[in-house]
């Protein structure tokens, strides 16, 4: 009997820690809107969407307005939870392909040169990013 309930014991222990299943490595961080800018003029501004979204800070966002056409034209734009504001404008239809990528779960970032240009935007897609819920 006493090896019966061993036998037992081991196969629903072992059960059990073939049946747990983890979704993987979750990001930590406050996925908030964060905005540096220099001396310059020049800046960077990125969030968490799904982060941000999730926050109970009212008043951060970020995003990019893409109006199509034949003079294609960008806004980014973010503020974040201390009321630091941020934007840029492009007329590049390279820089605009990478708002194709956005997703409500992406980290997005942006940057800016002296003239308030946009330089760069970057979407990143991870499942370590959470999602809106």
């Amino acid at each position: 009997m006493k090896r019966k309930t061993s036998v037992i014991l081991a196969a629903l222990a072992l059960a059990l820690s073939l049946g747990h299943a983890d979704a993987g490595t979750k990001f930590v961080g406050s996925g908030a809107v964060t905005i540096t800018t220099q001396a310059t003029g020049a800046g960077s501004a990125s969030g968490y969407l799904g982060h941000i979204w999730n926050s109970t800070a009212q008043t951060q966002y970020i995003g990019c307005d893409y109006t199509a056409g034949p003079a294609p034209s960008v806004m980014c734009h973010a503020r974040s939870e201390t009321e630091q504001f941020a934007f840029c404008t492009t007329g590049s239809a390279f820089l605009a392909e990478a708002l194709a990528a956005v997703g409500p779960d992406v980290r997005l970032s942006f940057t800016w040169n002296a003239s308030g240009v946009c330089d760069s935007i970057t979407v990143q897609h991870s499942s370590t990013f959470a999602p809106k819920l």
